[in-house]
């Protein structure tokens, strides 16, 4: 959302517009072939007409490092909650825990665990739905896994902030590891307005129908299976097909497949 990105050449486009040249050489070939395909899809809209949140479907951990709004970090002994005021995303890290998944399949932010090494938190998270980095940023496959170390310091201007560094791990959509620092401050004119984080109405975010000039019907953001009703094309329309590791769980089939969708 501005500044550098592994995946572009030089600036990233303003805001999340078409534009920039995709960086050659960080994504896998498969991977790179599906992102530049999408951000060529953008170019008639000026943007990426499709969004998970269209259909309410959870942005994912990854994606919930970058949004721009609240959030609140609660420490226990045994968890930490972190929550986002987008999408009534809430993620759950298990403190001197190991993974567990008892019903081995993959959910929408994973499974988190993680240990306190002096005031630094330091967080694995695996198992997690296939989605985006961003909008319009590449996805990722259902095989990523991250490494966060979380640390509260105080800059020398005396400003509180919260700094993550990051590692990201997916042998299927990066060529190798790729690594970010994240940050957030203190939000004191929203705690001193009385804001509070409440449940998030995805169908305020649902774009509605609008009638073109010959007729026909569209949504303002593409809703996925418009065109359709596969599989993929619920949740990635603007994607290759055949791209691997798109499933929700490794391995994991669905009912194209029986009828020729192939090996996802």
């Amino acid at each position: 959302r501005g500044g550098v990105s592994p995946f572009f050449v030089g600036p990233i486009p303003p805001g999340l517009s078409a534009g920039g040249e995709v960086a050659e050489g960080v994504l896998t070939p498969e991977y790179e072939a599906a992102f530049k395909q999408r951000r060529e899809h953008m170019v008639e809209y000026n943007e990426q007409p499709y969004d998970r949140l269209t259909t309410c479907e959870a942005t994912g951990p990854i994606r919930w490092l970058l949004e721009p709004y609240v959030r609140e970090f609660v420490n226990t002994p045994t968890q930490s909650w972190w929550l986002n005021d987008l999408a009534n995303e809430t993620r759950r890290v298990y403190i001197d825990q190991e993974h567990k998944n008892i019903d081995g399949s993959h959910s929408p932010t994973g499974d988190s665990i993680g240990f306190w090494n002096g005031d630094q938190l330091v967080v694995w998270t695996n198992a997690m739905w296939p989605a985006d980095y961003f909008r319009g940023y590449p996805v990722f496959s259902n095989e990523m896994e991250t490494v966060e170390v979380y640390q509260h310091v105080t800059e020398p201007n005396g400003m509180s902030r919260i700094v993550a560094q990051v590692t990201f791990y997916d042998p299927v959509s990066l060529v190798k590891p790729l690594s970010g620092v994240y940050s957030w401050t203190r939000a004191a004119a929203q705690e001193d307005a009385g804001y509070r984080i409440r449940h998030w109405d995805c169908d305020s975010n649902i774009q509605r129908v609008n009638v073109t000039e010959d007729g026909s019907t569209e949504t303002t953001i593409r809703l996925p299976g418009e065109t359709g009703k596969t599989w993929h094309e619920m949740r990635n329309p603007d994607l290759p097909a055949d791209l691997s590791g798109q499933t929700k769980t490794p391995g994991e089939t669905d009912f194209e497949d029986f009828f020729g969708g192939g090996d996802q």
